[in-house]
């Protein structure tokens, strides 16, 4: 019997059968699809079977921190995943908390970890956290929120030269005038993106790389055009970055070293309270003897705060709890983002390599 000109699926369905994702399967479906291929290793080199490097995770002593790298679509996510769907159940001692690698923002990430804490030692961190904007106002007001936490950061900093010091007292003016905020807000552009990832529980993101001011973000040309409106010090600054390809440059840079302090401000972390609930987390798990373990499926969804977050789990000390730490990355994301002194801290690097698509 031939079945030429047959439709043996509709094409509707197609989409849906062919193209799982790790976040998107439901486990028994995840499970059945998955296959144990062996991984590679670059630290220790070689090969094993996720399974076997399953149990040297569960089973080790002392701190465990992993990173998945490879190109998007390599299966980093389903790895990750993968792990966190076959932990034994009856390892009641590990306390286990995933990173999908959608559904998220920063908020809900840091609401996953103080969950962990009981619930008298909730509360205080809760409360710190930015309240998820209901209304277009209240999401202009979080861009004003971010606007006025990156002026804070800029003038708070200490500049390496006194032309750094002096752009950067500019830059705060410069975005916290009246008649530039207009430019900087209203639900588009890299401020409302920011927003978007500090409260919003979005999709998939599929960046190798950070979120980032450019030249066309300062709206100079825009400005330039209303100049009149501006303050004394705005004008000043306009016509300057005009003419001055160079100083541009290092505005756009000035203000990308100062975003990751920018987000965490306006999540409502000030500086080192993320490794203040990190480390209250741990010695919580240390009291009762259990083990924290924290999978991400796709890091750059901590984005603002991922080197801080890092960092806090870098640390160990005797009342801390064990951590088992797994991440997955890009291998762009992990050459240009993580730090050297991160990256010597992590006891195991699965390469997943690049996707290679038949011709």
């Amino acid at each position: 019997m031939s079945f030429e000109r047959v439709v043996c699926w509709a094409p509707g369905r197609v989409p849906k059968v062919l193209r799982i994702d790790a976040d998107a399967a439901a486990a028994h479906v995840f499970m059945a699809i998955h296959t144990d291929e062996p991984l590679s290793f670059q630290r220790p080199a070689g090969h094993r079977s996720a399974r076997e490097f399953l149990n040297d995770l569960i089973t080790a002593s002392g701190d465990v921190r992993a990173v998945v790298i490879g190109d998007s679509g390599s299966g980093k996510s389903h790895l990750v995943r993968w792990i966190e769907l076959n932990i034994p159940p009856d390892r009641d001692d590990l306390e286990v908390v995933s990173v999908p690698r959608s559904g998220t923002s920063l908020r809900w990430i840091v609401q996953q970890l103080i969950a962990v804490l009981p619930v008298e030692l909730q509360q205080a961190y809760r409360e710190k956290l930015v309240v998820v904007p209901e209304s277009t106002s209240r999401q202009s007001e979080l861009e004003l929120r971010l606007l006025t936490q990156l002026a804070l950061a800029l003038e708070r900093s200490e500049h390496h030269n006194e032309v750094d010091a002096e752009l950067a007292n500019l830059l705060k003016a410069f975005f916290l005038d009246p008649a530039m905020i207009e430019f900087h807000t209203g639900g588009t552009g890299i401020v409302a993106d920011l927003v978007q990832h500090i409260t919003s529980r979005s999709d998939r993101d599929y960046r190798s790389s950070r979120r980032r001011f450019e030249e066309a973000d300062l709206h100079l040309d825009s400005a330039m055009l209303k100049i009149t409106d501006f303050a004394a010090p705005t004008i000043r600054l306009l016509r300057t970055l005009q003419v001055n390809r160079v100083l541009r440059d290092r505005a756009v840079s000035l203000v990308n070293d100062h975003l990751d302090a920018t987000v965490a401000q306006t999540l409502g972390l000030g500086a080192g309270e993320l490794t203040g609930l990190l480390n209250e987390i741990r010695r919580f798990l240390k009291s009762r003897g259990r083990t924290l373990v924290l999978l991400v499926e796709d890091f750059v969804r901590t984005e603002g705060i991922d080197r801080q977050l890092l960092d806090a789990l870098i640390d160990s000390g005797d009342e801390l709890c064990d951590l088992r730490l797994v991440i997955a990355v890009t291998t762009g994301y992990y050459d240009r983002e993580l730090l050297d002194t991160q990256k010597t801290r992590m006891q195991y690097i699965i390469d997943l390599g690049p996707v290679h698509i038949a011709a």
